[in-house]
């Protein structure tokens, strides 16, 4: 009886992470205390990062990687990347692709981004498509 009032806890933070995501990515955000919002935001995003939901590493490696509402830490984002991957959520490609193909927090690399790119348009997913045009265009 134990498991499923964990895994409601768990489903819990991943929606209310999402939601305060979504309110701190929205451009209306400076209505509410933004400060709090932050602070949600991340509590919840890593209590369900915890629990193995994809989505929620995805929003941190965001987080971490745009710096705008954190300090940017390139290392921590890829490592949430990384995390979203193995929890079997896919959006995550791109943005490793484009830390490798940029040099964030990595050295440049330009076949790990193809090969992450790749894997994005094996997704059916355009940006993977479009970074991949782009890889081959410049050779």
């Amino acid at each position: 009886m134990l498991l499923p009032s964990i895994l409601l806890f768990a489903e819990s933070n991943m929606e209310k992470g999402r939601n305060y995501y979504e309110r701190l990515t929205n451009d209306n955000y400076w209505y509410y205390d933004r400060g709090e919002i932050i602070s949600n935001t991340l509590s919840y995003l890593k209590s369900a990062a915890k629990e193995g939901y994809g989505e929620a590493c995805y929003y941190l490696g965001n987080m971490y990687s745009n710096g705008e509402y954190i300090t940017r830490d390139y290392a921590i984002a890829m490592n949430m990347y990384k995390k979203a991957l193995e929890f079997g959520y896919e959006k995550g490609n791109t943005e490793i692709g484009d830390m490798y193909f940029h040099g964030r927090g990595v050295k440049k690399n330009y076949p790990m981004a193809v090969k992450y790119y790749q894997k994005r348009m094996d997704n059916e997913i355009s940006s993977g498509k479009h970074m991949l045009g782009v890889c081959y265009y410049h050779g």
